[in-house]
């Protein structure tokens, strides 16, 4: 376990973006929020100046904090990808794999902490900001326009199991990624150079191909499918139309068989991955 954190740590170490960006877009989420709860506050938008109309919006805007977390990991997502796709292959192209080999450091524990870094830290982050940010953001609409937030069904309890739910859903999820963070490091570990390029073109070719010569477009619906995930926007319209937290349950994922497939294969093409870069240090 400290080996693990030690390899955790040093990605976040050298990989600051996975910090600061997030922590800049939940900073000006929260300064956006406090600029316009100023101008409801002073009265100077004339249709919200009736406190009947604050209670009733009170619900749409507690859903609209889930938004944040939500946006923040899509963005964080591209990020992560070109992270993926260098993360070995920078190893054999400054050579410093050298010097982590001779560490007490397995290859099995360098390849799966950029796994857990890209499946399971990084989304922690995004969720420790977006829920911090979203507490300030509900105390700037209170003070500010004085709307009831929390009224009928949805209590603080529910705000708070809704944001457990959005919590689960990082495991979840990483479930459901894994066979593509899998192959993005069997790619970065096994290609000579452009591991970029080996992760973009192929899958292009395949879905264009198909399209070219069997007129379907089944292989881009298939990746799409797996990239968007099985609830592409559901989330996000739920909250803007003000229903807080539904749809964020994530265990019903757990019965798709499609999910467990890709484990499966995640397991084949990490291991795979493991012997790669066990016997091979080139550049």
């Amino acid at each position: 376990m400290k080996t693990m954190a030690m390899l955790v740590r040093r990605e976040f170490w050298e990989h600051r973006v996975f910090l600061w960006l997030p922590l800049i877009l939940c900073a000006g989420f929260l300064l956006t929020c406090v600029v316009v709860g100023a101008k409801f506050g002073q009265g100077s938008v004339t249709v919200m100046n009736s406190r009947g109309v604050f209670r009733d919006v009170g619900s749409g805007l507690v859903g609209l904090t889930f938004v944040l977390p939500l946006t923040v990991a899509g963005l964080m997502a591209i990020v992560t990808f070109f992270y993926l796709s260098d993360s070995l292959y920078a190893d054999r192209k400054d050579r410093s794999i050298l010097f982590w080999k001779s560490l007490p450091v397995s290859d099995a524990m360098t390849v799966l902490s950029k796994m857990l870094v890209a499946l399971i830290a990084v989304p922690l982050v995004v969720y420790a900001l977006a829920f911090v940010t979203n507490l300030l953001v509900l105390l700037v609409i209170k003070v500010s326009t004085g709307v009831e937030l929390f009224s009928g069904a949805f209590g603080v309890g529910e705000w708070f199991g809704a944001n457990l739910q959005l919590l689960l859903r990082i495991f979840v999820m990483a479930l459901w990624y894994s066979p593509i963070v899998a192959l993005q490091l069997l790619i970065s570990v096994s290609v000579p150079r452009m591991p970029l390029v080996w992760t973009v073109v192929p899958p292009l070719v395949l879905i264009f191909g198909e399209r070219m010569f069997f007129g379907t477009w089944n292989v881009g619906l298939f990746v799409l499918e797996r990239i968007s995930g099985p609830d592409t926007g559901q989330n996000v319209a739920f909250a803007v139309q003000g229903i807080p937290g539904h749809g964020l349950n994530p265990l019903p994922f757990l019965s798709h068989v499609d999910l467990w497939a890709g484990v499966a294969v995640a397991a084949v093409l990490t291991y795979v991955a493991i012997l790669i870069r066990r016997h091979r240090s080139d550049s």
